[in-house]
């Protein structure tokens, strides 16, 4: 069974990322992730998977190729009922994730779209 987790970006303080349970309350309209108000736009699930290196992987996270010399990069993105890559940069379509995507080839979480915006940039 995997392991079901969340993260989001901490609305006070210094807006770090808090990974814990997600609490999403209709009564207030706030995102919790262990009793932390967080912003409900940068919340991800883990999608059960951990990269070349074993870093978990979250929804948004932008994943590129280690030490290759190629600058692929995608975007982790829940789409159509499964965790898919959005490839940067290229007409490719999105396509589901699968454990041997990552650990096999060798992708690593390089960042995310809430803290490395300059990483969608294809150029």
């Amino acid at each position: 069974m995997r392991e079901i987790k969340f993260r989001g970006k901490w609305l006070n303080g210094d807006k770090k990322m808090i990974y814990g349970n997600l609490i999403q309350s209709k009564i207030t309209g706030y995102s919790y992730i262990e009793n932390v108000i967080v912003d409900p736009e940068s919340v991800g699930q883990y999608i059960g998977i951990k990269d070349k290196n074993y870093k978990e992987i979250y929804e948004g996270d932008i994943l590129g190729l280690q030490d290759s010399g190629d600058d692929s990069k995608f975007i982790v993105e829940y789409y159509e009922s499964s965790f898919q890559k959005k490839y940067l940069g290229e007409k490719l379509p999105t396509a589901p994730i699968r454990d041997f995507d990552l650990t096999g080839i060798g992708f690593v979480v390089i960042g995310n779209i809430y803290d490395n915006p300059e990483l969608l940039n294809p150029e």
